[in-house]
């Protein structure tokens, strides 16, 4: 992407006023940070409100929040304990199932979650955080 600056590209992309359309641009780090936000998530899709990642820029149209009001809670910063799942569905309505957690949860994603969800073991590769290691959990009727 080289000098494109990611917070022009919905405007500039989309071509719109920001009254007819909304957006959020968001991760665990900003772009150009140095700094790590420990208590924030790294986030793909739409679980705002459990992974609380940092949302940098956003356009939330009144018209949008009225009609999306859990989207305009999670672009307010809004948080929510616990797990969820989800069932998504693409353009070719592929059906996916999205998990989430929040970090005051108090369990492991994988071993506490998703290998009970579908009853198997797992090998997983996520991203580490300095500060902790996540070891493998071997006690389980589900090793992860």
């Amino acid at each position: 992407m080289g000098d494109i600056n990611p917070l022009s590209c919905p405007r500039k992309y989309h071509g719109a006023s920001e009254e007819k359309f909304m957006y959020a641009v968001y991760n665990d780090e900003p772009p150009n940070s140095k700094k790590t936000y420990s208590n924030y998530g790294h986030t793909e899709g739409m679980q705002l409100m459990y992974n609380h990642p940092v949302i940098y820029d956003k356009s939330m149209p009144a018209t949008f929040a009225d009609k999306y009001p859990k989207m305009a809670a999670a672009l307010d910063n809004a948080t929510v304990q616990g797990k969820s799942e989800t069932t998504l569905y693409s353009w070719e309505n592929v059906q996916f199932q999205s998990f989430a957690k929040s970090g005051k949860w108090g369990h492991d994603l994988y071993a506490d979650l998703l290998a009970s969800e579908f009853r198997d073991s797992m090998y997983v590769e996520t991203w580490q955080r300095r500060e902790s290691k996540m070891c493998s959990n071997c006690t389980g009727t589900f090793k992860v």
